[in-house]
């Protein structure tokens, strides 16, 4: 006895196209009211404010006349302000170099290495977060100044040179940011 074949009762399904992807949003629109109000109040109003100031015109010693007034704006091809650009570029790209070179291998070394006192050099990274960011800078850059009494006691003669602000900045910055550069590495490395 021969087995016969059986044929599907169902014709084949055509082949389902590919949905498109809304990027609707799946929430009511009121919903974003209240974010969009704090954004208004908070960011596009103050800059609004600055650009109102930015176009009025000086009077004296403390009044402005309000208008549209685009003289300020042509400064900003002044050497002056062009040289002021440059030392803060450049001051803002060799800060962000020392960050990376010491807060990597800090958290690499902090990661892998340190077994009993990971928490204790964590703590010491973390705390800086605990005062403010202002008070830590101008500290820093009073102790690293001329007239500082530390260096002197220590022997340090490197910091009278004539690039004591730009050293002082140097590492002000480098300190200042190094806590965020090590922070995120760190619990990557070691998966916390």
């Amino acid at each position: 006895m021969a087995v016969a074949e059986k044929t599907p009762d169902v014709a084949a399904a055509p082949a389902t196209t590919r949905r498109r992807r809304s990027f609707k949003p799946h929430y009511p629109a009121w919903l974003v009211a209240p974010s969009l109000l704090y954004y208004t109040v908070f960011f596009l109003g103050p800059m609004a404010i600055l650009v109102a100031f930015s176009l009025a015109t000086q009077q004296g010693f403390g009044s402005l006349r309000y208008g549209f007034d685009t003289s300020q704006y042509r400064q900003i091809g002044s050497s002056l302000y062009l040289t002021i650009f440059e030392r803060t570029l450049v001051m803002a790209g060799l800060g962000t170099v020392a960050t990376i070179a010491v807060g990597y291998p800090v958290a690499y070394w902090m990661a892998r290495y340190l077994s009993t006192y990971k928490m204790l050099a964590l703590l010491l990274i973390v705390v800086p977060f605990w005062t403010s960011f202002l008070i830590r800078t101008y500290a820093l850059k009073i102790s690293l100044t001329r007239t500082a009494t530390w260096p002197g006691t220590c022997g340090i003669n490197i910091l009278y040179t004539p690039s004591t602000r730009w050293a002082s900045a140097w590492c002000t910055t480098t300190y200042r940011c190094s806590s965020f550069r090590c922070s995120p590495p760190w619990s990557g490395w070691t998966g916390r």
